[in-house]
């Protein structure tokens, strides 16, 4: 870290109409998913979700990156980790890819 100060958890801002800013990858027509398929450090839906230690989901490319630059606090409650073991989160993979079905066959 830089400044040395520790890193603060994410936030996921809310926009004006209610919603967050996540966004859909450009498919205007695709439902918004529910908010546990949703990663809080990045707003996006999970694409390689994985469980830290305290129990709590997050995308793996980011959380890697943050175990890389140093922090070993968690993002959501900032206590501390006792190891950056991840695990994948297969149930919730396989919830969001019945989700991604669902919301597909919604449009034909």
């Amino acid at each position: 870290m830089e400044s040395g100060a520790p890193d603060k958890p994410p936030q996921v801002t809310q926009a004006k109409d209610g919603g967050d800013s996540r966004s859909n990858g450009g498919d205007e027509e695709e439902e918004e998913p529910p908010d546990e398929l949703v990663c809080p450090i990045s707003g996006q839906i999970f694409e390689d979700p994985v469980i830290t230690d305290d129990g709590h989901t997050y995308e793996r490319a980011l959380i890697e990156d943050w175990f890389r630059r140093g922090t070993r606090n968690s993002p959501l409650t900032n206590k501390p980790l006792p190891s950056t073991t991840l695990r994948p989160n297969i149930v919730l993979r396989g919830i969001i890819e019945a989700w991604h079905k669902k919301s597909k066959a919604k449009k034909t």
